[in-house]
């Protein structure tokens, strides 16, 4: 018999080491800020994470009092964790007690960890903290007991935890799980960023604001179902994210890895599956009809300017091939290349060609695998030219003066062709990447209805967690990725765990692996963000030189693109694209349905000319400007132009400022990056 009743218990000591075995030490440091904050300095999270592994941090004392208290706590004066007695006792007798006693335990070990581990003056510390603010208040302890639960498996029906002697009892305490419980709540979600409207992939904004996806809806009226539009659609969508295959930022085969600034090509084609499966999921229902959707590297291509009939000039005579990155991208041209200079039979820079040929040879091989959905894909990427050349051109220009509009500006001048104005594209047609592919990317990662909280479902994966999966391939040190798969894994595990769901935290702990990683994810943002406002910047350098008064001197994509609804012509562009990929889709339907008298591909290749050599756009030209006096007057100044254009590109600057500084909190200080967590 014992006068004293005794308790003993390693169960939450032995826990916190199984977890520090199962990850780096930087990865355990990432993971204990979530719990205790970024007061406490990196060197002691490593110190504690050596400690556990070495079997050298010391069990808390264990005392059994006589109190009325509901389970164990931390009493720091003592330096002890006290359990009292009729809890203990209750849960001898009664089994449904074990599980809110084994709880408090491990509550209690978190209390005992965080009055052990010192504050420190970390920079950032307080807006750290703040990402892992709960809905309800919690402490360290609250906090470090769902931890220790989502890392631990351990944690089973039967598993002892504890041994009790009194003069009444002497007992091996064992668990015996509750029954599941509610999920919790809805997290409430902060607000996010919404792009501009543009004459690009999607469907445009309001009335008088076209993308390439509401140009596809001409289709429908001249046979096309609504899938088959969709299906064609993604072939012109994919033409837009090629443009993430850059070679600012893909990585050459054979070269090191350099996460985040270059990534490899696989792994960038791998991002736009991601948003492909996201943008196109009703085509994507099954393994069938995913096999038809997946975006791989051949038909995802690169960035090349003749599918979007942007000029091909490199204005930098010193810079590096893009070949020897990926010979799939277009060689250089240079000032002296054939390709930049004008056929003056035909009033058209040469380089136009090379947009033509693309175009003819997509719809040719559309024809010819018929409305299934590669010939389907292959069509929408032979329409994208197409409606290209009509927003990237001066040909709405051109249309206008023709017509008797002959103050519009032409952006051309001083160069000999049969016409006074050749047509032309600008040069730098990436400068629309923001909203096309920086800000999907950035809304995947971040995404802006934040973690809506439902009971987890084993192998299920947000977004955020998907495009990380994916990036952190291209990581030279592999065990960042390791680190985030198990996490995953084992929040696929507290399905069946409702233990772990009395915690009352699982909804703020579903953002824990996550949290692992929150730097690895700030600096590809960060990267992404320098290559968008790089594309922004590059345009603007030439913006000072006026091509209507300076002869010879190329207009740049942002003077003549009519991509965005604030430029006067946008309409027009996007009209008289609708036209042309109205006629084109009619020759196809035809052709597909068994005349094969019809020549699609020829008739694509009859709207892109001179505007003086051709008439088909002369009536919708004269209609739309009767209606849009102001537009022809806007669309005559140079300086009205390159106003509303620096606006659009100071509006994007100020977007990436904005995600910029949205995301500028990392869990781990940037200082530790450079030998730690993604050096």
């Amino acid at each position: 018999m014992q006068d004293m009743p005794t308790f003993q218990s390693r169960f939450a000591l032995e826990q916190l080491q199984r977890i520090a075995a199962q990850y780096s030490a930087k990865s355990f440091e990432a993971l204990g800020v979530s719990v205790f904050g970024r007061r406490v300095t990196a060197e002691q999270y490593l110190k504690l994470h050596a400690d556990l592994l070495a079997d050298a941090l010391p069990n808390p004392a264990l005392q059994v009092l006589d109190s009325d208290a509901s389970g164990a706590f931390y009493a720091p004066a003592d330096s002890c964790i006290q359990v009292p007695r009729g809890v203990i006792e209750q849960a001898v007798q009664v089994p449904a007690a074990t599980a809110p006693l084994l709880l408090s335990l491990i509550e209690a070990f978190g209390d005992y960890l965080d009055a052990g581990l010192h504050d420190g003056e970390v920079e950032h510390a307080a807006e750290v903290d703040a990402l892992f603010e709960t809905a309800q208040p919690s402490t360290a302890g609250q906090r470090y007991v769902a931890f220790a639960l989502f890392h631990d498996p351990a944690v089973q029906d039967g598993a002892a935890f504890a041994e009790y002697a009194s003069a009444e009892f002497n007992a091996t305490l064992t668990l015996t799980m509750p029954s599941a419980s509610d999920a919790p709540d809805v997290v409430d979600a902060p607000p996010g960023f919404r792009p501009g409207a543009r004459f690009s992939a999607g469907q445009g904004n309001g009335t008088h604001s076209f993308g390439h996806g509401r140009i596809a809806k001409a289709l429908g009226n001249v046979g096309f179902s609504s899938q088959q539009i969709d299906a064609i659609y993604f072939g012109n969508w994919l033409r837009d994210y090629s443009q993430l295959i850059d070679p600012k930022i893909v990585r050459a085969k054979h070269a090191p890895k350099d996460f985040p600034s270059k990534l490899s090509r696989e792994v960038l084609t791998e991002v736009v599956d991601l948003l492909a499966l996201k943008e196109f999921h009703h085509l994507q229902q099954d393994e069938g009809s995913r096999s038809f959707y997946k975006v791989t590297p051949d038909i995802l291509g690169v960035y090349r300017q003749s599918e979007h009939i942007d000029n091909p000039l490199t204005l930098d005579a010193d810079a590096d091939d893009p070949q020897a990155i990926d010979p799939d991208f277009e060689p250089l041209v240079l000032a002296d290349s054939p390709q930049t200079q004008i056929d003056e039979e035909r009033a058209m820079r040469r380089h136009i060609d090379d947009a033509i040929d693309f175009m003819y040879r997509k719809i040719i091989d559309a024809m010819h695998e018929g409305p299934t959905p590669v010939g389907l894909r292959e069509f929408g990427a032979g329409l994208h030219t197409l409606e290209d050349f009509f927003a990237h051109s001066n040909f709405v220009e051109l249309s206008l003066r023709k017509i008797g509009h002959s103050n519009v500006l032409p952006w051309v001048c001083g160069v000999e062709s049969r016409r006074e104005h050749p047509v032309i594209t600008g040069l730098f047609g990436g400068t629309d990447v923001l909203a096309s592919i920086a800000e999907p990317i950035a809304k995947a990662l971040f995404p802006a209805d934040g973690h809506i909280y439902k009971p987890i479902q084993p192998g299920e994966r947000t977004d955020e967690e998907q495009m990380l999966l994916i990036l952190l391939k291209e990581h030279p040190q592999q065990h960042w990725r390791d680190d985030l798969v198990t996490a995953l894994e084992t929040r696929d595990r507290l399905a069946a765990n409702p233990l772990y769901k009395l915690t009352q935290l699982s909804s703020w702990y579903l953002n824990l692996p996550m949290a692992l990683l929150g730097s690895a994810k700030d600096l590809v943002l960060k990267n992404l963000l320098i290559w968008a406002g790089d594309q922004i910047d590059d345009a603007q350098t030439l913006l000072q030189n006026d091509p209507n008064v300076e002869p010879g001197t190329h207009a740049t994509h942002s003077q003549l693109a009519k991509d965005h609804d604030t430029h006067p012509f946008h309409e027009l562009a996007a009209l008289l694209a609708g036209y042309a990929v109205e006629q084109v889709g009619r020759a196809m339907h035809e052709f597909w349905a068994g005349n094969r008298d019809r020549d699609p591909a020829s008739v694509a290749k009859s709207f892109i000319g001179h505007p003086e050599v051709d008439d088909w756009q002369d009536e919708i030209v004269s209609t739309w400007a009767d209606a849009n006096p102001d537009a022809i007057t806007a669309g005559e100044s140079a300086d009205e132009l390159t106003r509303r254009h620096r606006e659009i590109s100071e509006k994007g600057r100020q977007r990436l400022k904005e995600m910029d500084q949205k995301h500028s909190i990392n869990i781990i200080d940037l200082s530790d990056l450079g030998g730690g967590m993604l050096g």
